[in-house]
């Protein structure tokens, strides 16, 4: 069993998911599932008065025929190449949702979603939070990317204080700007980010 969401969708393409690799060699061997946290109002109320937890096929529904962006807010993403910022969902990603997963996981209504606590040796293992660093340095992440090392470690100890999942958050323009000085930077330097 994996868990995640966007590694696992079927699909194909220059950046393809962990499922669509070994798929090429073992079709049609994974069920996909997709919860539904940060679906638009549309969707979420089509389950309003399902049970939690419910499953859903996603082929041959009208759910399943709705686009990505329904699911899931467009990415902010920085462009390597010449720094321009990009507010929208992937080429590879703009097809229906029942293209990319077989069914939809309903856990109950969006605002009494728990999110998973983080433990502390997690936050304790210096090179998993290096790399977390690291990724937040690529591109915009909200409430990120412009953090001294204080407020980061400050940040993890404040999310623990509610349990409950926060609503999926545009950066803002501060931490855009962070991640665009950033590309910026490399470009100067002659560096590109590791992946």
């Amino acid at each position: 069993m994996l868990f995640g969401t966007f590694h696992l969708f079927h699909m194909s393409g220059v950046r393809a998911s962990a499922v669509s690799m070994y798929e090429q060699n073992y079709p049609d061997v994974t069920f996909v599932i997709s919860e539904l946290i940060a679906a638009s109002p549309e969707v979420t109320g089509a389950f309003a008065n399902w049970p939690s937890p419910s499953i859903a096929r996603a082929k041959g529904t009208w759910v399943g025929d709705l686009d990505f962006g329904h699911f899931f807010p467009p990415p902010t993403q920085i462009d390597e190449t010449d720094c321009s910022v990009h507010h929208e969902t992937p080429k590879g990603l703009q097809k229906p949702m029942a293209d990319l997963v077989d069914a939809f996981l309903y856990l109950g209504p969006k605002d009494l979603a728990l999110k998973e606590q983080l433990p502390a040796y997690v936050v304790l293992d210096a090179d998993y939070m290096a790399e977390v660093r690291r990724r937040e340095s690529l591109g915009p992440v909200a409430g990120g990317g412009t953090q001294t090392e204080k407020e980061f470690y400050q940040q993890f100890v404040k999310d623990t204080e509610n349990p409950l999942y926060p609503a999926p958050e545009s950066p803002d323009s501060k931490s855009v700007q962070a991640a665009v000085q950033g590309c910026l930077d490399r470009k100067s330097h002659g560096s590109t980010p590791k992946r």
